[in-house]
């Protein structure tokens, strides 16, 4: 039971990284598109 919970704590904090690294790509790109553009 234990292990279980541990492996889907591990398994949410990957994806939280994994959309956090995105969404940081992401506000970076759009930054730099709308920068040019204005």
């Amino acid at each position: 039971m234990i292990d279980r919970i541990y492996t889907v704590l591990m398994v949410g904090l990957c994806l939280l990284g994994w959309l956090y690294i995105i969404a940081k790509a992401w506000g970076w790109f759009i930054g730099i598109a709308f920068r040019q553009w204005g």
